[in-house]
Formats: structure tokens, C-alpha cells, sequence
């Protein structure tokens, strides 16, 4: 991908440039991003630098006013592995725009109005970026087809709107899945993959995730931790386990009064939850082979003792048959009790696919990745 950075867009005090890695200027500006729904529950990553420094092929584009960053969104641009044809898939994701302050004089409203004015002009500008985004890419390495995908809570109506400004409408639904023990232990089958092994491991996924859709192998082996589960010194299963750490910020009403206020204190409890810096397990990449569905739930306890957390989450096609597995009623443990299950979207914007095509891709299970996601 071409790797110039360059000013799109330009109005009185407001700017918008397309930037082609995370610098420092767009790590400050994540690091006070806040994420969950006015309302209702809302949180904060805590190691948002981490996954910045992960991106591979990604463009932001930035919008600044008299030089300072106030908007962001990022592209990020993959190829899938278990997808055949000239196909490219762009990931949203890192929208977060400074809330305007609320004007007080007639002075502020006037330049409230001039300001909705300039916007309206910049994102016009911008609007074929988002529409066509091969058009940031080498015209050499542009494909004929592509994909604008997000994944939105149901109930954040300002990320739903903000994609449908834009065309991209939800497709299909996925839920948020929690996993709990208090006391994880780790099975003796189950270790870190060997390097040797990693191209095995591969095979098996693609196989495995085969009618899926948007299936990425970005994200695998990250940090190193991915695990498997051997029996008669044969891979049966696998998992990417991702350590992860959030802070939650509020909740509204009882129920967020006490996970904020009251559970935190509790004798033994608070070993558990500590909104501050919640710490859990995050998962992608689960396969496993046809007879050894049962190891998944020893492999997702283990994980939790590997990585020293008491929680796992997980993000599922409702269709899917892992969905399935990790819904059975007792798995997800007494913990995963304080945690409510949200549904999302997959927002989808199908740029020169035939109608056919854009039905196969709605017929089948997606693929959520937990790096996309956290």
C-alpha cells in the first residue's frame, strides 16, 4: 500500500488528512477514546497502544480543527485466505470524534451553525474515501470487489448512524459470549504452540472455517499465544488467548452502581471485579476436530489459568457452531452472572458484488476476530 501521508480536505480551521500509520498524535488522541453506549454501560481500553502498534496496511483519516485532532476513523485493509476472486476487505474501526460543547451565547451558537457548515463541506470530501476506499491503494494493487465491514452494539445509535451515512448496513448478528471460573486449572494437554507447528495449525483453521466469512489470519499467533490441546500427540484443538485489560468507567442505575461501587469492595469478590483495570481472556481462532467438541471448555479454562484471568470473551455468529458449543447452560460459570450479553451487528457495504455473491456472503457464519474487537 502506498505509505504517503497527505492533507485531503481543507476549510477554514478544518482539516482532514489521510494518514497511513498510528503516530504519536493519533495514540493520544485513542488513548481518551471512550467506548460503549451513552447510558448504558461504557469502558475504556487500556492497552489501545499495543494493537496501534499491530496495524498492518491501515489508513486514517483524521479530522483536525485550528490543528488540533478531533475526529478519527481507521481503514484497515485484508486479503482473505479462505475467500477466492479480486476481493478486498476494509475494517472500520477507531471512530471517535471529541462531543462539540454545547453553545451557551448567541456568539456560540452562530459559530455552532458556521461550524455544522464547514463539516458538512469537509465530509463531503471524504465521503469517497469511505465509499471507494481502493482509491488509497496503489492502482496497481486495487482489486475489482470490495468490503466495508464493522461490527456495532445494537444499541449505539451514533455508530449506526454514522454507518449508514455511509451505506453500510447491518447483514448479520453476533453476540457477546462470557466464560468464568473462579478457581481455573490448567489441563495438562494443553500448551503454547511450537513454531514447527504453526503451518499445521493453519491448515487445520482454514479447513475448519471454510464456509465462513471474513475469515482473517491477520490477527493469529499474536504475541505468541495461541494454544493447543494434544492428546496422542495429535493437535485436537487450538485457541488465540489474548490478555486484555479495560477499564470501566459507568453504568447507569442499580445494577451500575453495584458493579461499579459495591462489588469492588465485597470480601472475595473484589479478587474478581476490578472495574479500574479489569483484566480477562480474549479469544479468536477456535477450531476443533470432528469428535473433540468437549476439549474446547478444557482448553478456554486452561487459557484463563495460563493468562491468570477468571474471565473469557468471545464474540460469536449466532449461526455458528462454536456458538453452540459455549452456550450450553452451565459452561458459562457463576462470574459470567454480573456480565450482560449484548447483541451486535455486522455493518456490511458491498462494493461491485453481484447480488448472488452478496447473498452467499449473508447465508454464512462470520468470523469475529477478538483483535478486531477489544
Amino acid at each position: 500500500m502506498n505509505k504517503t501521508n497527505q492533507k485531503i480536505a481543507s476549510f477554514f480551521s478544518l482539516d482532514v488528512e489521510i494518514v497511513s500509520e498510528p503516530n504519536q498524535e493519533i495514540r493520544n488522541h485513542l488513548g481518551e477514546m471512550i467506548l460503549g453506549t451513552p447510558g448504558k454501560l461504557q469502558y475504556r481500553f487500556l492497552d489501545v497502544n499495543e494493537k496501534l502498534s499491530e496495524l498492518k496496511n491501515c489508513r486514517f483519516l483524521i479530522l483536525k480543527k485550528s490543528g488540533r485532532m478531533i475526529g478519527s476513523v481507521c481503514l484497515i485493509r485484508r486479503e482473505s485466505s479462505v475467500t477466492s476472486g479480486d476481493y478486498s476487505f476494509w475494517y472500520i474501526r477507531y471512530m471517535f470524534i471529541r462531543a462539540p460543547l454545547k453553545p451557551k451565547t448567541y456568539k456560540d451558537k452562530r459559530k455552532k451553525r458556521e461550524h455544522a457548515f464547514q463539516l458538512s463541506y469537509v465530509w463531503n470530501s471524504v465521503l469517497k474515501y469511505l465509499e471507494q476506499p481502493e482509491i488509497m491503494v496503489d492502482a496497481s494493487d486495487r482489486t475489482k470487489r470490495s468490503l466495508l465491514y464493522s461490527y456495532v452494539q445494537k444499541s449505539n445509535l451514533r455508530a449506526s448512524s454514522f454507518n449508514s451515512g455511509i451505506g453500510i448496513l447491518p447483514v448479520k448478528t453476533f453476540r457477546t459470549y462470557f466464560f468464568s471460573r473462579i478457581r481455573p486449572e490448567k489441563n495438562t494437554c494443553v500448551r503454547q504452540i511450537r513454531e514447527e507447528e504453526k503451518d499445521q495449525v493453519i491448515k487445520l483453521l482454514r479447513e475448519f472455517y471454510k464456509d465462513h466469512v471474513l475469515y482473517f489470519e491477520q490477527n493469529l499467533f499474536y504475541k505468541e499465544k495461541y494454544f493447543v490441546y494434544v492428546k496422542d500427540n495429535e493437535i485436537v484443538a487450538g485457541v488465540q488467548a489474548n490478555p486484555e485489560a479495560w477499564e470501566f468507567l459507568n453504568k447507569p442505575g442499580l445494577i451500575g452502581f453495584i458493579l461499579i461501587k459495591v462489588l469492588p469492595v465485597v470480601p472475595v469478590i473484589s479478587k474478581y471485579w476490578k472495574p479500574k483495570n479489569f483484566k480477562f481472556t480474549a479469544v479468536e481462532g477456535i477450531f476443533y476436530r470432528d469428535g473433540h467438541e468437549d476439549k474446547l471448555i478444557d482448553l478456554m479454562e486452561s487459557v484463563c489459568a495460563i493468562n491468570d484471568t477468571h474471565f473469557i470473551f468471545y464474540w460469536a455468529d449466532i449461526g455458528s457452531s462454536i456458538y453452540k458449543i459455549i452456550t450450553r447452560p452451565g459452561v458459562n460459570g457463576f462470574l459470567s452472572r454480573f456480565l450482560t450479553s449484548e447483541e451486535g451487528d455486522i455493518c456490511a457495504k458491498f462494493i461491485n458484488w453481484q447480488k448472488e455473491e452478496i447473498d452467499g456472503f449473508i447465508s454464512r457464519p462470520a468470523y469475529i476476530s477478538c483483535f478486531d474487537s477489544t
